[in-house]
């Protein structure tokens, strides 16, 4: 690029004043200018900070991450850019923000730069938190950060290079598999779990197994992508729910009959003594009510307010749905008297 497309240098007092709303140094401009070294190094050697920030506590290194190229990136880090320092700002939490260049490069989802920060010695903030493009959040780790923008590609780098596979992150403490539920990507799931994660670890707030959890946020792909891994149908959490009951819930029928062709329990009860074919039935779900009373689901049951499926179909709006349980339960009920009279009838 020809030398009068960049500004001139200031005076060494001013090479460090902001020049634009911003909070820009001149540095940072000629990052964002995408400047060869030669002119990198003549700032710093006028007495620019290599480590200046602007108003989103980006340094010149963290402009190259999200808007330079991986050239630029190497340049300044052997110019001497710090790769993980402390801000001197607080989060809104009132925890000092720390820059983490391993953790802006997995945010920013190129394996390049990825690369570059981990060979000059990222690796060893892979799981330190880091500060997003907006100059806050410092609650996720790299690993978070990849999987939150969906960034599976680089997932394995991370994890090679020793990023924790089930950190907790954020305010609601989430951890990789959680975040790679919510995306509901089989393959970032498959990647968790050939990494050592657990299909049956229980979150420490709820009890929820994977396959519950992502059974509760109806994340279909992932619920059968896990019963075809082997999870457990049959955990529960700490309310004693499974996730059959919230595939119940959902309605999600194929899920459901995924869940049903392994040997779970039709009839689970959780806390309220409720079973799946009642959550069902509340919900309205007649498909999901007839697959489960297929599969043995006991009408006759009651939960802890004595309400048997049929009336919890009163609570929805498919009047029809509760005619055909009472009808399915009077059913169960006469097969369950003529049991009993050929049990204890002379000769039965």
């Amino acid at each position: 690029m020809p030398e009068g497309n960049f500004p001139i240098a200031p005076h060494p007092r001013n090479i460090n004043a902001p020049r634009d709303q911003d909070g820009n140094t001149y540095l940072h401009e000629l990052v964002l200018l995408r400047a060869p070294v030669e002119k990198l190094r003549e700032a710093i050697q006028l007495g620019a900070d290599i480590n200046a920030l602007n108003k989103q506590n980006m340094p010149p290194l963290g402009l190259a991450i999200l808007k330079g190229d991986a050239g630029q990136l190497r340049q300044l880090l052997d110019l001497g850019a710090d790769i993980n320092f402390a801000t001197g700002k607080m989060s809104f939490a009132n925890t000092p923000l720390v820059f983490n260049a391993t953790y802006l490069a997995a945010h920013s989802g190129s394996a390049e730069k990825l690369d570059i920060i981990l060979s000059k010695g990222g690796a060893a903030f892979i799981n330190t938190p880091g500060i997003e493009p907006t100059g806050y959040d410092d609650k996720w780790t790299a690993l978070h950060a990849a999987l939150r923008k969906s960034h599976y590609h680089i997932v394995d780098t991370l994890l090679e290079a020793g990023a924790f596979a089930c950190a907790e992150g954020g305010v609601s403490r989430d951890t990789p598999m959680m975040l790679a539920i919510d995306n509901d990507s089989a393959l970032a799931i498959g990647k968790l779990q050939r990494a050592g994660v657990s299909l049956e670890e229980k979150s420490l707030a709820t009890g929820d197994t994977p396959l519950i959890y992502a059974a509760r946020r109806d994340k279909r792909s992932s619920v059968s992508r896990l019963v075809q891994m082997g999870a457990d149908t049959r955990a529960t959490n700490n309310a004693g729910e499974t996730a059959l009951m919230f595939t119940a819930h959902w309605s999600a029928l194929r899920q459901m009959n995924e869940i049903l062709a392994t040997r779970v329990n039709v009839n689970a009860r959780n806390a309220k003594q409720e079973t799946a074919v009642m959550i069902a039935a509340s919900r309205g779900n007649a498909e999901a009510s007839a697959a489960l009373i297929k599969a043995g689901a006991d009408l006759l049951l009651t939960d802890s307010f004595n309400k048997t499926a049929s009336i919890h179909a009163a609570n929805s709006t498919n009047y029809s749905l509760r005619w055909s349980l009472e009808e399915a339960e009077k059913l169960q009920l006469q097969k369950q008297f003529e049991a009993s009279y050929k049990k204890f009838r002379p000769g039965g």
